[in-house]
């Protein structure tokens, strides 16, 4: 089975869930889409968090992907195969208060 959406799709696979994207693919992205993506994808078990590095947001802009994380993970390949249930993290840049 094949679908389509956001930019991403996802494959049926009894070995579980492919990815579609490497992690650097989602770096500067903003969070939402991120999310969306791995939803996409079939991903159940995602998680965002801040990261309150920014100052002036001239290098990245609040709500950007810094990092994402499967399974405390982040050198995952395009074309890897993950459980659906799979902790994922995605961190993205806020403003510090």
């Amino acid at each position: 089975m094949l679908a389509l959406s956001v930019g991403a799709y996802f494959e049926s696979n009894p070995m579980g869930v492919k990815i579609t994207v490497d992690q650097s693919g989602f770096t500067g992205e903003h969070y939402k889409i991120v999310k969306e993506k791995l939803t996409d994808m079939r991903f159940k078990n995602i998680n965002t968090e801040k990261v309150a590095d920014l100052k002036f947001g001239i290098l990245s802009s609040e709500g950007d992907v810094k990092e994402v994380t499967i399974n405390g993970d982040n050198d995952f390949k395009k074309d890897d195969y993950f459980d659906e249930q799979s902790i994922i993290k995605i961190y993205y840049h806020v403003f510090k208060d």
